[in-house]
């Protein structure tokens, strides 16, 4: 009888120390979960706020030392300095050459200071961009001047045949510049699409922000920057061709503003302009707050 009831408290023993055991286990692991999570929910939160913050600083100050990107002077979608460049260069050169003799007497100056043919051969050809042309180049310009050594009769003869093949081109030396401005300050691409693709890739990579948010951005910021892009392709374009008929002082004075207003005015159109873009800012911030929201321990 003893031995029966010693048994049955061993046999309870085991059972009670195996349950709380198990117990234990669950409750540690239970609480190495939570912590797990809590540091995962904190890195989420602090990913949506700094999110949050890149949005709104390009048109509002997020603190007492900065200002907004849209008020700092190298801003990204203000064009005028470029056009005020391009006005400048085109006023000067206006200014400076009246025709294709004076224009191609300066550009290839440099030949009166060389001192034989091979010398000349060798200055055409580094201005080519590829071997192929440059050995082209350079037997030609040997050919045209294998009985010459008179380094003003040579620089004469390219300044009059160079002269010639341009006005046969362009009529006037100022219609070939207007080509040419546009391409020498030239934006490449553009800035402001550099920035919100940088941007974008940074949001979608990112691990720590909620899937629904970060697709959402990510397709505001590639319509945007998109919209950019083909404005202003167009607005360069148009750019072009205004120049070719007008540069008057006063048309190059205030060409910087309106380029920039019709930029702007183009933007506003296909819902990409400064309202529509802080308004878009101001949803995306309240689709966090309200993702922020659903974490209040208090509810």
């Amino acid at each position: 009888m003893l031995k029966d009831i010693a048994l049955l408290v061993q046999i309870a023993f085991y059972i009670i120390g195996a349950t709380i055991a198990i117990l234990t286990y669950r409750s540690a692991k239970r609480g190495l979960l939570n912590t797990v999570n809590t540091e995962y929910q904190k890195r989420v939160m602090d990913h949506l706020h700094e999110l949050s913050e890149t949005l709104y600083s390009e048109f509002f100050s997020t603190s007492n030392d900065s200002k907004p990107l849209i008020q700092s002077d190298n801003y990204d979608l203000n064009f005028k300095p470029y056009i005020s460049n391009v006005a400048n260069a085109y006023r000067e050169h206006h200014e400076k050459y009246k025709d294709f003799e004076d224009y191609f007497e300066d550009y290839f100056k440099d030949i009166k200071n060389l001192t034989n043919i091979e010398d000349v051969a060798n200055y055409f050809s580094s201005k080519t961009y590829n071997n192929e042309d440059s050995h082209k180049v350079k037997s030609e310009v040997l050919e045209t001047f294998k009985d010459e050594n008179d380094m003003n009769k040579i620089f004469k003869k390219v300044v009059q045949d160079m002269s010639k093949h341009y006005r046969q081109m362009y009529g006037e030396l100022h219609e070939l510049h207007k080509f040419s401005l546009l391409e020498k300050h030239g934006m490449g691409v553009p800035v402001a699409v550099e920035r919100l693709t940088e941007l974008r890739a940074r949001v979608v990579s990112d691990p720590f922000l909620p899937n629904h948010i970060a697709q959402y951005v990510a397709d505001h910021l590639d319509n945007r920057r998109e919209a950019i892009h083909q404005i202003l392709n167009y607005e360069v374009l148009s750019l072009r061709e205004f120049l070719l008929i007008k540069h008057e002082d006063d048309v190059l004075t205030y060409l910087p503003s309106k380029f920039q207003q019709k930029v702007d005015d183009s933007l506003s159109e296909k819902g990409y302009g400064y309202g529509e873009v802080i308004q878009e800012v101001y949803k995306i911030r309240g689709m966090i707050k309200a993702y922020l929201e659903s974490f209040d321990p208090l509810k």
